[in-house]
């Protein structure tokens, strides 16, 4: 047994089909954030006084700035550049290449991904080696913007019930429309989340964890662990004085 590094191009036609899935994506996080922050924003100028929005737009600005950049690596980021190791029994059927056994097929990507966690319709993208810390990032900003937004919405709710404040049909729709799609998202991010805690506390991936169920846990799988062992000095070290982009911190 040895190990070769090779360089497999993404074939043109998936490579147009990803990039079709991900403009999809980014349109429509794209179009509901805008709408958000509409209804947000709007609401904000009803209720609060000038320091108070100030601050409120302070918060959420910085909030949907590092929700969209991570979601952005997330995206951009692919794993389909890997180190393969020669090995008979973990041979690809359909790129018959020889891989590492946590290298898995996508059979949307139609490509082989390094450290493969899962397919994710929510960035269009495989979550694997390259852009697993960026996809936590994004989810975890998910989890408290959408926290966010519905502790804010409840609050306008009450507000506009108790005092009366811009009682609008066109208002009243948006603003349940807003706080009714925020719910489901929320529990799509909090449940994502969770199985991402477990997945990390059994040292293994979702790929894993459907085609090993009775295994607890994969020494092999590492690099989930070791991808979060920088520290956070040396994070904000490098990010400001070298700019490498190998560096990202979870929690700015």
């Amino acid at each position: 047994m040895f190990i070769v590094t090779q360089i497999f191009d993404e074939p043109e036609d998936d490579k147009e089909n990803r990039q079709a899935r991900q403009i999809v994506s980014v349109l429509l996080r794209f179009t509901y954030y805008a709408f958000q922050l509409s209804v947000i924003y709007e609401s904000a100028y009803i209720i609060y006084f000038e320091m108070g929005r100030i601050l409120f737009s302070i918060y959420f600005t910085f909030l949907y700035f590092f929700l969209l950049k991570s979601f952005y690596l997330s995206i951009r980021c692919k794993s389909y550049t890997y180190e393969n190791m020669i090995e008979e029994q973990n041979l690809c059927k359909r790129c018959k290449i020889h891989r590492e056994i946590t290298t898995h097929h996508c059979k949307i990507c139609q490509t082989c991904v390094l450290e493969m966690d899962h397919h994710c319709f929510f960035i269009g993208n495989c979550v694997g080696k390259n852009n697993y810390k960026y996809f936590i990032s994004f989810i975890c900003y998910t989890n408290i913007l959408t926290l966010s937004v519905l502790l804010y919405l409840g609050q306008q709710f009450y507000f506009l019930v108790t005092f009366k404040f811009g009682l609008l049909t066109v208002h009243w729709f948006r603003l349940i429309f807003v706080y009714i799609f925020t719910i489901l998202l929320f529990f799509s991010a909090i449940s994502m989340l969770i199985a991402q805690i477990y997945v990390l506390a059994n040292n293994s991936s979702i790929v894993h964890m459907r085609k090993y169920p009775d295994l607890k846990k994969y020494t092999y799988c590492q690099f989930i662990l070791s991808i979060f062992k920088k520290s956070l000095y040396t994070d904000i070290y490098n990010s400001w004085n070298q700019r490498s982009e190998q560096y990202y911190l979870l929690i700015p």
